[in-house]
């Protein structure tokens, strides 16, 4: 976020903000799995699992459970893999959201803003912010801009339970349902001024698939 932070900062006209939040963090209490991982790979005995996704604060009391893929590196274990849940110790974290706006020259009254999320599991999925600096580069460096345009680099969309809130917007529900919500309604003058909303996220990602069986 730091860096992030300081990229924009660096786009001339460019007037950066954070805003810090404050979460109740979990952790993964127990793994019911283990692989055995034979000597000729390079290592022997059993493997916990050590990958989970969770929306923390959603898993149910009786834990999460997932298929084992086989990718043939190890021999596959037989069952289902399951995390069970707690709360973390000291369970109050940090976080922050990072955002900002170009100035237009123009008098329409009305604003544009551009968001992405800023937390997730990998690169694709959190490479939004990337997307945010070449467009605030590009933009700052046309000759004007009718609408000012803010940019909105919310954390949160891992932790959806704590940082949605719901927006009435009958005339486009789809609008402000996840985490930005939070950030829009610390300033609703802003969204509520917005000619146009854009999403910028998993950029390089050629396609969506969903799984037949899970959906």
């Amino acid at each position: 976020m730091d860096w992030l932070a300081g990229q924009l900062s660096a786009v001339p006209g460019f007037r950066l903000r954070t805003d810090r939040l404050t979460f109740s963090r979990w952790l993964a209490r127990d793994f019911s799995l283990t692989v055995s991982v034979p000597a000729s790979a390079g290592r022997s005995g059993p493997v916990p699992l050590t990958y989970y996704y969770p929306y923390s604060g959603q898993t149910p009391p009786g834990g999460v459970t997932g298929r084992l893929v086989d990718l043939g590196l190890y021999p596959l274990a037989s069952g289902l893999t399951e995390a069970f849940w707690e709360p973390a110790r000291g369970g109050i974290a940090a976080t922050e959201t990072v955002w900002g706006w170009l100035e237009g020259s123009g008098n329409t009254g009305e604003n544009i803003i551009i968001n992405t999320h800023t937390d997730g599991p990998n690169a694709t999925e959190e490479n939004g912010g990337l997307g945010l600096i070449a467009l605030a580069r590009h933009l700052a460096a046309l000759p004007s801009r009718n609408r000012d345009i803010y940019f909105a680099l919310v954390t949160g969309h891992f932790q959806l339970p704590q940082f949605s809130r719901t927006i009435l917007n009958p005339a486009h529900p789809e609008a402000g349902q996840g985490a930005v919500s939070t950030w829009m309604l610390d300033y609703p003058h802003i969204y509520q001024a917005a000619a146009l909303g854009v999403t910028a996220e998993h950029l390089g990602a050629t396609m969506w698939t969903d799984d037949p069986e899970t959906g």
